[in-house]
């Protein structure tokens, strides 16, 4: 829970769309490392109370507990910011975890990895800018049917280009090309 990873974001945006659904939770895995404590309070304090009873932080999760978060999740809210030196996400696990859940993905735009996975699947959405975060998630929750078109989309995405067979083959093309 840091500046890099977006938390304020994500908490202005929950702010913005508890005004539309004010019975709507944010709720988030991992937790602050010593490093970001002082941020996370910071972003955390300035959330009304009202609203800050609506988030659940549940620290660390994995296995059967982190399947169910990312089964539920209307969307995945993923603020990440690229940092300063030009280095981003990557291809960030969390994206493809929860794309396989289901759950569309709202991201800004910024970092190769999240963007390509964004893109090429067609599932969820991506903000231009951090400005623009909260207004796209609204947009896209706005769209119940794309929403559930892009549950099963994700799903099938995922088997399709990130099952064991398909890393298998892509694998597979690679050191066949290598040898050539």
């Amino acid at each position: 829970l840091s500046h890099e990873k977006g938390f304020d974001i994500a908490l202005e945006s929950f702010m913005e769309l508890s005004r539309r659904w004010p019975n709507a939770t944010l709720e988030i895995a991992g937790k602050p490392l010593p490093e970001t404590e002082a941020f996370a309070q910071t972003a955390l304090a300035a959330v009304p109370a009202e609203i800050k009873a609506r988030i659940k932080l549940h620290g660390w999760l994995n296995g059967d507990a982190l399947i169910d978060l990312y089964s539920r999740s209307d969307v995945l809210l993923f603020p990440s910011r690229t940092s300063s030196s030009g280095h981003g996400e990557g291809e960030p696990r969390v994206v493809l975890e929860a794309m396989s859940c289901g759950a569309p993905i709202v991201a800004v735009a910024g970092s190769v990895g999240h963007c390509e996975i964004i893109s090429s699947s067609g599932v969820g959405a991506l903000a231009r800018h951090e400005s623009e975060f909260a207004q796209v998630v609204v947009t896209l929750m706005d769209q119940r049917e794309r929403m559930e078109r892009d549950r099963e989309a994700a799903r099938a995405f995922i088997l399709r280009d990130y099952s064991i067979d398909a890393i298998y083959a892509q694998y597979r093309s690679c050191c066949r090309e290598a040898l050539e």
